[in-house]
């Protein structure tokens, strides 16, 4: 129960810092600790990324361009090894999201085992130990979010 508390509060911080920062594939390389480039080259790559013109595509390409015209490839190559490293977190967002999108399905077929009134407990208990087999990621989040809003209304409650 720890592991899975602790996994998913892992992916739903990283995907706050995800949702923080914007996505990570659109940060853009940043010149300003190249020497060799003068003050307009600076300015240039910024006017690129501050085009609300440009689309995401669009500023990558020029960045390029940008960067083999300067010759500063090398620095430009590091920076985009950066954000290929930096795509786990982003594959790490889709799958909380796919974990979301797959909950309502799972709670609903919980919800209608927990709830079947012509089953003897050891039944519910089996088919519920199933469900928890085949979907053991939204299991341990469906069971978290249970035990959270428990915790919450038992401290709302306590302030009272």
């Amino acid at each position: 129960m720890i592991k899975a508390m602790l996994a998913l509060g892992l992916l739903s911080m990283s995907y706050v810092v995800i949702c923080e920062a914007g996505l990570p594939g659109v940060r853009p390389f940043f010149p300003w600790a190249i020497e060799k480039l003068s003050d307009e080259e600076k300015e240039e790559f910024v006017r690129i990324w501050e085009d609300p013109n440009n689309t995401r595509a669009q500023k990558y390409e020029k960045s390029l361009a940008w960067a083999k015209k300067n010759d500063v490839m090398e620095e430009y190559n590091k920076h985009k090894e950066e954000i290929d490293r930096f795509q786990i977190v982003v594959e790490g967002a889709k799958k909380v999201s796919d974990v979301i999108n797959r909950l309502p399905a799972f709670y609903n077929k919980y919800m209608e085992i927990l709830t079947d009134m012509n089953q003897t407990e050891r039944a519910i208990n089996d088919k519920l130990e199933i469900l928890r087999r085949e979907n053991p990621t939204e299991s341990d989040v469906a069971k978290y979010v249970e035990e959270l809003l428990w915790y919450n209304e038992w401290t709302r409650r306590m302030a009272e």
